[in-house]
């Protein structure tokens, strides 16, 4: 009965995931690299309340976040399960980002089929092979995003270095966890990554509810809107806009509407470490972390990510959209260390 529980729980949460897959396999989805009119800087927005062109009688306009620079030269490396439309989003955002270099190595096709193999790259040396401890240190990585992963398919060698070079602040490391039924073997009720004795610590979560019983925890039955806490209206990776009070109008915003930015998952955490900061809630009966990092103040830079996605239509509404984007383009350039 677990089994059939969780299968239930990745068809009727994650539904926005397997929607992305068979886009990849079957259709070309939505078109991530345009870049007419989903700039934030463009605005260009008809339907979600976001931009200039609002309806009258309609949600107020509110102020458009703008995309951030590096000031120096970074590399970035993404490691994941599959090419998603969500990871797509990721490295688009890298290409956007002209000063940051990146890498990708994913562990399966789309769909979960297929061997390990080389993504999308700029500027670094090509991966032939799943990267090691070297790679992390000859390319000088900054950012590492660990995407829908489980860390006992990479060596104790290499998270050694992982560790040294984001307790050292370094590199910031970028967490999405997804749901750990959807690894090898499946109805898995704990994440791989909070038990796994190096990662574990240094993620800002300590402890989570074990994704088994009726209602699974963190399932909703309806997507969730979104909002950022006292200390999420001012970190650098969840404010939208430098004026902390326009940025919580800015998230509010977002969460209405065509594309919502909402979601029907969250990992259900129950305890982050001390220091670490919730930076944006799910608005559920009892607010559950979403957004959790390090505090700003702190040497190391590390997000964890607790839902799937923002929701299918986001990437399909440009209002929307151009939240998410440059949602993403923050957290890039904060672990990158270069926030001003």
């Amino acid at each position: 009965m677990q089994r059939i529980a969780i299968l239930i729980l990745i068809l009727a949460v994650a539904g926005g995931v397997f929607f992305v897959v068979s886009q990849d396999e079957s259709g070309p989805g939505p078109d991530l690299n345009a870049d007419d009119g989903t700039s934030p800087k463009k605005g260009g927005d008809t339907d979600g309340g976001m931009g200039p062109k609002a309806k009258a009688g309609g949600p107020r306009p509110s102020p458009e976040p703008v995309h951030l620079t590096l000031r120096s030269p970074a590399s970035a490396l993404l490691i994941g399960k599959w090419e998603g439309t969500w990871n797509k989003l990721l490295l688009m955002e890298c290409d956007r980002l002209r000063s940051l270099n990146y890498s990708s190595w994913f562990m399966h096709s789309v769909g979960g089929k297929g061997g390990e193999h080389a993504g999308e790259a700029r500027g670094m040396s090509e991966l032939k092979s799943k990267p090691t401890a070297d790679y992390l240190k000859d390319e000088d990585v900054r950012v590492l995003i660990l995407d829908l992963f489980d860390p006992n398919a990479f060596s104790a060698e290499f998270w050694a270095a992982v560790q040294s070079r984001v307790t050292s602040g370094r590199m910031g490391l970028l967490v999405r966890p997804g749901i750990p039924a959807t690894f090898e073997g499946g109805a898995l009720t704990e994440h791989p990554m909070l038990s796994h004795p190096v990662v574990k610590e240094l993620l800002p979560v300590t402890r989570a509810a074990q994704l088994t019983g009726q209602p699974v925890p963190g399932v909703f039955g309806k997507p969730v809107a979104m909002e950022p806490t006292d200390e999420g209206r001012r970190h650098p990776a969840s404010r939208l806009i430098a004026d902390p009070d326009v940025s919580a109008e800015a998230w509010a915003a977002a969460g209405e509407g065509d594309g919502a930015l909402r979601s029907q998952f969250c990992y259900p955490v129950q305890d982050i470490r001390p220091g670490a900061q919730a930076l944006v809630n799910l608005k559920a009966a009892t607010s559950l972390p979403m957004l959790i990092a390090t505090a700003p103040s702190a040497t190391e830079r590390v997000l964890w990510m607790g839902n799937i996605d923002f929701s299918t239509r986001t990437h399909f509404v440009r209002s929307k959209d151009a939240i998410q984007k440059t949602l993403v383009n923050h957290w890039l350039v904060w672990l990158a260390g270069q926030t001003q």
